[in-house]
């Protein structure tokens, strides 16, 4: 039988291992270790989203963009001074319907009288046939078009007669154009650039509602281009031209 205990046995005296290294340059170790784990994911997300963690405009979603309604018009002149005109309408959301107006100020702008007659509105919807309205439009008059589901882009032409009108005192051969003849709904925030492509065309002159004048637009290549603010809306459009040419 093996004894479990003897009681002269004398234990093993083993040295005890010391622990009196010096700790600090571990504590440093491991702090630098986190440092450039922090400076890593730092980078990482600077990279990815751009200064000041947020993510950069170019990832948002497009439905997070505001869209500018936009209106490019083209103005032109034909025989008898009829003036054609084509706006290009971008709007910011979708419409089923979109209501045209003449406004009765039409009628005198600049201590002067016009009489315009709105005529052959088109509007044109891609691959949608155009719609078109035959009946004539005048000062005060407003109309209604259906659009079809989920509008946003489309062109509206139409044809204006008795939007010139000799300016007085001038010389004979000496005209006015009233250019902005149609309002139109829905309009918020819209912004208008109008085109006035004629060799006839001078000058282009601005005119609040109250009848103060001011000098707009800038001359282009081939006439002159003045650009309507979403506050402009009431702002009559004059052209100046020169029969003769």
């Amino acid at each position: 039988m093996v004894p479990t205990h003897t009681p002269n046995h004398r234990r093993a005296r083993y040295p005890r291992a010391s622990f009196k290294r010096p700790l600090a340059p571990y504590v440093l170790l491991v702090a630098l270790v986190f440092v450039v784990a922090a400076l890593a994911v730092g980078i990482a997300v600077l990279i990815r989203h751009g200064p000041g963690g947020t993510r950069s405009t170019d990832t948002l979603p497009a439905v997070a963009v505001s869209r500018r309604a936009t209106i490019n018009t083209e103005v032109g002149f034909g025989p008898k001074h009829v003036m054609t005109v084509s706006e290009h309408v971008e709007l910011n959301r979708s419409v089923t319907s979109l209501r045209l107006t003449v406004p009765k100020w039409t009628t005198s702008v600049n201590g002067g009288e016009f009489h315009p007659s709105i005529k052959n509105f088109q509007v044109f919807l891609g691959d949608h046939p155009p719609l078109t309205v035959s009946r004539a439009v005048l000062p005060g008059d407003s109309l209604v078009v259906a659009l079809p589901k989920s509008t946003r882009t489309f062109t509206l032409a139409y044809v204006a007669s008795g939007a010139v009108r000799k300016s007085e005192p001038s010389s004979a051969h000496r005209a006015l154009a009233l250019v902005t003849l149609v309002t139109m709904r829905p309009a918020e925030r819209i912004t208008n650039t109008i085109n006035v492509t004629s060799a006839s065309v001078t000058n282009i002159g601005c005119f609040e509602p109250s009848g103060t004048a001011m000098t707009c637009g800038s001359e282009t290549a081939d006439g002159w281009t003045v650009t309507q603010g979403p506050s402009d809306q009431k702002t009559a459009i004059v052209a100046q031209l020169d029969l003769h040419s």
